[in-house]
């Protein structure tokens, strides 16, 4: 049996992308190592991987909630965090990431492309390795502008600085490394439309959801969900979270429609701002939310790739106000196709959700069949397979040098 070893950022949204493809290696009898930028996730345990903790995590926090939506606009302070993010002191662990490497001897390794220093030490052991993206960076266009992509141009010369001092030139995409053998991303031609300018070596391997439980299910009043008319689901991720204005604005409009918004806001749902909403609102910290998007009609996503994605897998219709990072790609690859509509969060009103909700509560309305038509091309093939068996068949290359 093979050795997997899957390395990855700590936030929910990258364990999520790749939660069923170890489960699915697992379940062939591999074994699936997993090493995280900072502390393990305690979930990792529970799927029965062995967990990798580096003996240096730098000491760095993630920034969420209010404080997070204080940075949303400010291109000053989002260029910082970017630099944080990818080009921060964690790019020293170099050492520490070939021990790892050393200590669990995989075969093969699928990474987070945007994790510089893990591409590194997987180049200078030799091992051959895959990017398997928790986004659509791969497929955008290249004449796509959003403030993220500016902002990347800014630090280039800090990144190309970087794999200068280790002899190597890779190929990046906004901030993901290509890999020479492999490039995943999790969605279907029926969503971003045929190859056009992707990296060598990249395919589309549908959404890779788990079919068991991924560790992030909490208990829900699903008593409280009605049954009398439809429902509208809104969150906005464990980052973004903090919009009151936005959920007032969609029970507004939901109350309008006859529809009840279901919102997942983490601790803004004990906040004042969002009591007292017109029409029957529900408003929780958290919802299991493959379970939840599995019962709505609709949903209002900040746009992270992993909300997306999952909700495009049961074919729901989307609007997306992207925040920040990169939310505009999949806002702009949504409503490209046909299966939602992309606001601006200062556009975001009753009024225009409303408007953009109306359609997607008819189920004759185009909106609803192209949502329909890209959950049926996520359901109809097997993405864990399919990147399982072409992991498995890196095994005993060696990885194509990237020297400068």
């Amino acid at each position: 049996m093979a050795r997997v070893l899957m390395m990855t950022m700590t936030a929910p949204s990258h364990i999520n992308a790749r939660v069923a493809l170890a489960q699915h290696l697992l379940g062939l009898g591999h074994h699936v190592g997993w090493l995280c930028t900072r502390r393990p996730d305690p979930r990792l345990a529970q799927l029965g991987v062995e967990v990798f903790e580096l003996p240096d995590p730098p000491a760095m926090s993630r920034i969420t909630g209010e404080a997070r939506m204080r940075m949303v606009g400010d291109e000053h302070a989002e260029l910082g965090q970017l630099r944080k993010m990818f080009l921060g002191p964690f790019l020293d662990q170099i050492e520490s990431v070939r021990g790892v490497l050393r200590t669990f001897r995989p075969d093969v390794v699928a990474l987070d492309g945007n994790l510089y220093h893990h591409v590194v030490a997987t180049q200078l052991e030799q091992i051959p390795w895959a990017t398997v993206s928790s986004g659509l960076w791969l497929v955008q266009p290249r004449s796509l502008d959003y403030p993220m992509r500016r902002m990347a141009s800014q630090l280039e010369e800090e990144r190309r600085a970087f794999f200068d001092r280790h002899g190597m030139r890779p190929e990046v995409r906004l901030f993901e490394c290509v890999s020479p053998a492999l490039n995943v991303v999790a969605t279907t031609t029926e969503l971003v439309g045929e190859p056009a300018d992707w990296p060598t070596h990249t395919i589309a391997a549908g959404p890779m959801l788990p079919t068991k439980p991924r560790g992030d299910e909490v208990e829900l009043a699903w008593e409280r969900l009605r049954t009398d008319c439809p429902i509208v689901y809104l969150a906005m991720g464990t980052g973004f979270y903090w919009n009151p204005e936005i959920v007032r604005a969609a029970a507004s409009a939901c109350a309008e429609l006859g529809a009840q918004l279901v919102a997942s806001v983490m601790d803004l749902a004990a906040h004042d701002a969002v009591r007292g909403l017109p029409g029957d609102p529900l408003i929780v910290q958290y919802v299991p939310q493959l379970e939840m998007l599995a019962r709505v009609t609709a949903f209002v996503t900040h746009g992270g790739a992993s909300s997306v994605r999952e909700a495009l897998n049961f074919g729901v219709p989307q609007i997306v106000v992207p925040m920040s990072l990169d939310q505009p790609v999949q806002a702009y690859f949504v409503e490209h196709a046909g299966a939602g509509v992309a606001l601006e969060r200062t556009a975001f009103t009753a009024e225009s959700c409303r408007d953009a909700l109306a359609p997607m509560l008819d189920p004759r309305s185009q909106v609803r069949r192209r949502a329909t038509a890209i959950g049926n091309s996520y359901r109809a093939i097997d993405g864990c397979a399919v990147v399982a068996e072409r992991l498995l068949a890196m095994i005993g290359s060696k990885p194509e040098d990237l020297r400068a």
